[in-house]
């Protein structure tokens, strides 16, 4: 054998070391990921200029507005959202946000919370960024290992100033609560 075969089966053998220490270390990774593609959420929380009439609705959020759309893969929405199902939780993987008429050259403050009523919430993500010249602002975010929200609670997104338009979106999929 050659140096350049010894280090490909080095290579080969860490692979799979590696491979079953993760597992060991964590063996029930695998119910955190989707079990099908039916199971990968996408939602929307939009109110302003621009938004369908039935978006922006608060209810249930006590600061901000109610993720209340479905994307569905076919290119429609489902509204309002019928919420997590029961024996399920909402893994969110990434919010993408944006705002229009918030003061300009400021700093902006963006969060996605779980609420249970209109005085108990839970932070689940944060974003802050800074806004330009003309009163615009965005950004985007991924957690990497899942936010989690239960059914029974509403999911709300509010950024920290007044706006004439905003939208955010979620990416997540469902998984067994366990």
């Amino acid at each position: 054998m050659n140096n350049r075969t010894i280090s490909l089966l080095g290579a080969v053998v860490l692979l799979s070391v590696t491979g079953s220490i993760a597992q060991a270390q964590c063996p029930s990774c695998s119910c955190l990921i989707p079990a099908t593609a039916s199971k990968l959420i996408t939602l929307v929380a939009c109110k302003g200029t621009g938004c369908s009439a039935d978006g922006g609705d608060s209810g249930g959020c006590a600061f901000g507005i109610k993720f209340d759309k479905q994307q569905n893969p076919n290119g429609t929405q489902t509204v309002p959202f019928a919420g997590v199902p029961s024996g399920q939780v909402l893994v969110i993987t990434d919010l993408e946000w944006n705002a229009t008429g918030v003061t300009a050259s400021n700093r902006i403050r963006a969060s996605v919370t779980a609420q249970t009523s209109l005085t108990v919430f839970s932070t689940l993500l944060n974003d802050s960024e800074a806004s330009d010249s003309g009163g615009r602002v965005g950004g985007s975010i991924s957690s990497p290992h899942g936010s989690f929200i239960k059914s029974g609670k509403s999911l709300c997104f509010n950024i920290s100033t007044s706006f004439t338009t905003e939208e955010a979106t979620i990416h997540g999929f469902l998984a067994p609560d366990s």
